[in-house]
């Protein structure tokens, strides 16, 4: 036994010694293909642990054996493997550029492509597999949870409902809060939209973001910071999105590419129902006149039988379902039960498609893409269909080796049929909210009668009066809901085109001119056709009515660009130029006045009145600029840049119009000057200031008369009246709002290219705040435009992004993304602590801003409470006791920001096989769903079960009916219920 062990101890010793004896020294020196020294090159052994970097000169050493692989990787070359041979002969190592690492390009103002490391601001790039993965119905709607700082909200319309995008919180309380879209280097048109005016539009409004088609995007670059969006001046507060579009370039002969997609929209969230009860009130309060049992107090015969049926009334604290037969309003008899999913029969499955077909061709001297798309979207909205037609060219043509060419044309058609109707009245109001026991699919069969009109009820005047409504609990405001969806018909034709002509010009090697020519042009046509209502014996209805709309950006920019290498270390970058557009747009309407002469016959002479209803809108606004900007380079790892803009624009008074926005940034590339740990590949600082503005928008700061035409006043002709503004007054020496912003980041790579983290701090103040600053009626306005607020942000932006898993075909990429802003009224004008922005059902609950706190508190009345801190019984009378509210006080109750914002996604991949997952979240922000509430107060909601007997968690109490002494519980006689 001994024997054995010291022959296996002998024969392993000479086994480390002999791996021992085959380990050498291995040295050498890593340089670029021009012989400079590479420091902070990355040397692996591989398949071990053992590694180190090369010094400033380029230089390493370590231990290896012969026969191992060494790995060299440096930011910005390509890798290199080289073995390791006996001899221990020193290595000398050429590491060629990488242009797809050290020359990665980003896209930033002005369409101008820089290197990523030369940047001294914060910058997100989304890629165009990124945008048209989950099939959005617009683009915008594929940036959730993409972008660090970055709020995205759709409306609830599909491809029809505007999309809101806010970048490092708020930046105005009255002004644009819409970043401005730049496609491919020329400013667009987006417009505002507004959903919250259910009286004054009932048809769900767009942007212009919604008419860009994902599959033409190349990519998407968003400039949050000042410093970044700084060469857009008076429109760059709320950060710039940048668009560039597919192009033929890099590719060489001819190819085709054909995909096409289909995915269905379905209503996804309802409100969480109760099922226990239906339509009435508890008997004891005799609300509706109901029998012993809740119902109503008649009986309704169907088909020669009697039945009992609900009462018509909003509430829902009525009888328990039970299961036996009742009358429903539309006629029918059926078992006293919930109706599953009731509500959802207001709407349709949406049947989508998209199919796009794009031909690209590439030679020596040019290249051309060309693409047609087709998007097919029917939204959940009854009745509602968009199509929409996209072309789009992309042409570059090089006439020799100075001057080359780029022609760009996006033309989009769209057809839309019924924009979607708000739905407001189904959850604001009583007679709109559908109860457990109904069904949309009643409302679909009973919102006309069978010749064609609208419902009618009781025994009011029809021509169908066998058809009139007379069983109770329907709801009036669903049946016009459905009327308006499938009756008022909107038809509208949009056509939009977006094109740009650009030209280079190297003028002698450092020196180019780019000159621009674009034009974003948009025609609407509208026609409403709202069918007759009733008979035209009992009087005119419908309408019908036609507009037009339309509106151009007329653009141009020019840029001189000198780029000069002072030194082997310092190179100069310099650009000067200028920049001017023109916006105009144009809008009539003429409809019929009164109603239709002949049914459903749709002519402006079918209008029962005259004159017609018409009206017309135009409005101009021009803008120009001069801009500049400076670039120090030293050693490719330290970059110092500084802009200015100098804007001038026709919304403000001409001695007080001209406005200058400078900038400087800085980045400092930490792995290419010093020897940093193995474990990191790449390490960037970046610090940057500047200066952006958001002017009033046209006409706004005008100090203006209003004109208005009172007709003939017996003289022979119309008389001409000129009238002071009764809204805002205008204001002279407005300025436009400024926002200051310094920012502070990192970039970092680490673990051989496996992990990446991003961390952006930011410190931006809002200054001169434009607001409607309420003056004396007596002045002829009731507010006049001052500069009077100041508003900070401030906030942190981290990306982290990496790879867990790497084996063979098989990759796991994982990412998170989150910020946080802090928002605060910082001050307003003196005197003043609080800015009302909205004030509900009669000052219940108010949106207000409060100096020290983030923009928009909800504010409502606390219940009164005595000198002891008791809560206080109002009676109400008829025996009715409930808390009462202290109306002499307002308590914050939450706020509308929203306090982080973020997403995460994992992609799994084997071969060519991808799985993605996507999510973003967002984390506080307090809503006031009104709809919600009043649903509760009616009975309607899972919520309003509480308390309602002892099963759901209620006690006994007390109806008193001693008029004499209601507040005395002993001496009151009163009925005991649950």
């Amino acid at each position: 036994m001994k024997r054995a062990l010291l022959l296996t101890s002998m024969l392993m010793l000479a086994i480390f010694s002999a791996a021992w004896a085959q380990q050498q020294k291995v040295s050498g020196r890593i340089t670029d293909e021009k012989g400079n020294a590479v420091s902070a090159a990355t040397i692996q052994v591989a398949g071990t642990t053992t590694g180190t970097t090369a010094d400033a000169d380029g230089r390493f050493s370590l231990t290896a054996s012969p026969g191992q692989e060494l790995i060299v990787t440096s930011i910005g070359y390509i890798k290199q493997t080289v073995p390791v041979t006996a001899g221990g002969k020193e290595l000398h190592i050429t590491l060629h550029v990488n242009a797809n690492t050290l020359n990665e390009t980003v896209v930033t103002a002005f369409g101008i492509q820089k290197q990523q490391r030369s940047l001294g601001y914060a910058t997100t790039t989304v890629k165009a597999d990124e945008l048209v993965k989950t099939n959005p119905t617009n683009f915008a709607a594929a940036l959730y949870g993409k972008v660090p700082g970055m709020r995205v909200a759709s409306s609830p319309g599909g491809s029809l409902g505007g999309v809101a995008i806010q970048l490092r919180g708020i930046n105005s309380l009255f002004g644009r809060t819409q970043p401005l879209i730049v496609m491919d280097g020329v400013p667009i048109h987006d417009g505002n939209f507004n959903n919250g005016n259910y009286w004054g539009d009932q048809r769900l409004r767009g942007n212009g973001l919604i008419d860009l088609n994902p599959e033409d995007i190349e990519s998407i670059t968003v400039l949050k910071g000042a410093s970044a969006a700084a060469l857009y001046g008076s429109e760059a507060t709320n950060g710039v999105i940048l668009i560039t579009t597919k192009s033929g370039k890099g590719k060489k002969g001819f190819s085709v590419d054909f995909n096409a997609s289909y995915f269905q929209d379905r209503v996804a969230y309802l409100p969480r129902f109760q099922e226990v009860r239906g339509a009435g009130s508890p008997v004891q309060y005799d609300v509706y006149g109901e029998d012993a049992n809740g119902f109503n107090a008649n009986k309704y015969t169907i088909n020669g039988q009697s039945y009992r049926a609900l009462v018509q009334g909003s509430l829902n604290f009525g009888p328990k379902f039970d299961g036996q037969p009742i009358a429903t309003w539309a006629g029918t008899v059926r078992p006293y039960s919930p109706i599953k999913n009731g509500w959802q029969h207001l709407f349709q499955t949406a049947q989508n498609s998209v199919e796009n077909l794009a031909f690209t061709s590439g030679g020596d001297n040019g290249s051309t893409r060309f693409s047609f798309t087709h998007q097919h979207y029917e939204g959940v909205s009854l009745n509602s269909l968009n199509d929409k037609y996209d072309f789009n060219l992309n042409t570059n043509y090089d006439f020799g080796k100075r001057f080359r060419v780029n022609f760009i044309i996006n033309d989009i058609y769209s057809k839309v049929k019924n924009r979607p109707f708000l739905d407001d009245r189904l959850i604001n109001n009583f007679t709109g909210m559908m109860p457990t026991f109904d069904d949309g699919n009643w409302y679909r069969s009973k919102f006309e009668t069978s010749l064609g009109y609208k419902y009618v009820t009781g025994s009011n005047q029809s021509l169908t009066p066998d058809e009139n409504l007379k069983i109770p609990n329907y709801r009036t405001d669903i049946l016009d809901f459905m009327w308006n969806v499938l009756k008022d018909q909107t038809f509208e034709s949009n056509n939009r085109l977006i094109a740009s002509a650009t030209g280079f010009l190297d003028i002698t090697n450092g020196l180019q001119l780019r000159g621009r020519i674009s034009t974003d042009w948009t025609a609407d046509q509208t026609e409403s056709k709202s069918y007759s209502s009733r008979p035209t014996i009992f009087g005119p209805s419908g309408g019908y009515g036609i507009g037009t709309n339309n509106y151009s950006i007329f653009y141009g920019d020019l840029l001189l660009t000198y780029t000069k290498e002072i030194t082997d270390n310092f190179k100069l970058t310099a650009m000067a130029g200028y920049t001017a557009d023109k916006e105009s747009s144009y809008s009539t309407n003429v409809s019929t006045n009164g109603g239709l002469t002949t049914a459903n016959r749709f002519d402006l002479t079918s209008s029962a009145l005259t004159p017609y209803n018409s009206g017309s809108d135009r409005t101009f606004l021009t803008k120009d600029a001069l801009i500049g900007t400076v670039n120090l380079s030293y050693k490719s790892y330290l970059y110092i840049e500084g802009t200015v803009r100098r804007d001038r624009t026709s919304t403000m008074n001409p001695n007080n119009n001209t406005f200058v926005y400078p900038s400087v940034n800085g980045a400092f590339v930490l792995s290419d000057a010093f020897h940093l740990p193995v474990a990191i590949n790449y390490a960037k600082f970046r610090a940057s200031y500047g200066i952006v503005g958001n002017y009033p928008s046209a006409y706004q700061a005008n100090v203006a008369y209003n004109l208005n035409n009172l007709g003939n006043q017996g003289s022979g002709s119309s008389t001409l009246a000129t009238t002071t503004s009764t809204g805002t007054y205008g204001n002279d020496n407005i300025r436009p709002e400024k926002k200051h912003e310094m920012e502070f980041g990192l970039e970092t790579h680490f673990l051989q290219e496996r992990l990446f983290l991003d961390v952006s701090y930011y410190n931006a103040k809002i200054v001169d705040m434009v607001v409607p600053l309420q003056i004396a009626q007596s002045t002829g306005a009731n507010n006049i435009l001052a500069n009077v607020g100041t508003l900070s942000n401030k906030g942190l932006e981290v990306a982290l992004n990496g790879i867990p898993v790497k084996v063979g075909d098989f990759t796991w990429e994982s990412g998170v993304n989150w910020s946080f802003n802090n928002n605060k009224l910082v001050k307003l004008t003196n005197g003043l602590t609080e800015f009302i922005h909205a004030d509900y059902d009669g000052n219940a609950a108010v949106l207000k801003s409060v100096v020290g706190r983030p923009i928009g508190d909800f504010y409502a009345h606390p219940i009164l409470t005595d000198g002891h801190g008791n809560k206080v019984i109002a009676n109400l009378g008829n025996g009715e006791f409930n808390y009462q509210l202290d109306g002499s006080k307002l308590v914050r109750y939450g706020n509308a920001q929203v306090k982080a914002v973020g997403g995460f996604y994992n992609t799994f991949k084997y071969k060519n096989f991808a799985l993605e997952l996507y999510t973003d979240f967002r984390i506080g922000g307090s809503v006031m769903p009104t709809g919600l509430f009043w649903m509760t107060s009616r009975g309607l909601t899972e919520e309003s079960l509480n308390h309602m007997d002892a099963a759901h968690g209620g006690v006994s109490y007390y109806k008193y009916n001693n008029p004499n002494n209601p507040n005395d519980p002993l001496n009151g006689a009163g009925i005991e219920t649950n």
